[in-house]
């Protein structure tokens, strides 16, 4: 009775305890309990993360035909998202042209703001391709309002 109200206010348990035996290093996946509601699938804490720490190293990790992300990757997904919502490049999801001004903008202001708050923070390099990026949007959104009249 005490476990499932533990479940239901969102409590979780974890021992870490590093002097188990190898059987009790193997809980169900999940919720950590036996009798796991996904079927009890066991894992082994020791294995997957022997520090104790389970810090995740997927926003590092190349996906499959994927580059790996870091600070360039991420200016570079701004620098695209951007491109598309001021009409300089088909939208890969329709198929055609999406003009957000608006947005375009916002995306911008998102760009000034990281180039603010990381400043003295960037190598060389990441430093000239925020700022030529970002300088490259801003001129592109003027020619676009310009259009637009």
């Amino acid at each position: 009775m005490t476990g499932e109200n533990d479940r239901e206010k969102g409590f979780k348990v974890e021992d870490r305890r590093t002097s188990r035996t190898a059987e009790e290093k193997k809980e169900p996946a999940g919720i950590g309990e036996e009798g796991a509601p996904d079927g009890g699938e066991t894992v082994d804490r020791a294995e997957a993360d022997p520090s104790g720490k389970e810090e995740s190293k997927a926003h590092t990790a190349p996906t499959e035909g994927m580059p790996p992300i870091d600070f360039s990757t991420f200016v570079f997904s701004l620098f695209h998202s951007a491109l598309i919502q001021l009409g300089a490049m088909e939208d890969p999801a329709s198929g055609g042209e999406a003009k957000n001004l608006d947005a375009a903008k916002q995306t911008i202001d998102i760009l000034n703001v990281i180039q603010e708050k990381t400043e003295g923070n960037l190598t060389d390099e990441e430093q000239k391709f925020l700022e030529s990026a970002t300088a490259e949007l801003k001129w592109k959104f003027l020619n676009a309002v310009k259009e637009k009249g």
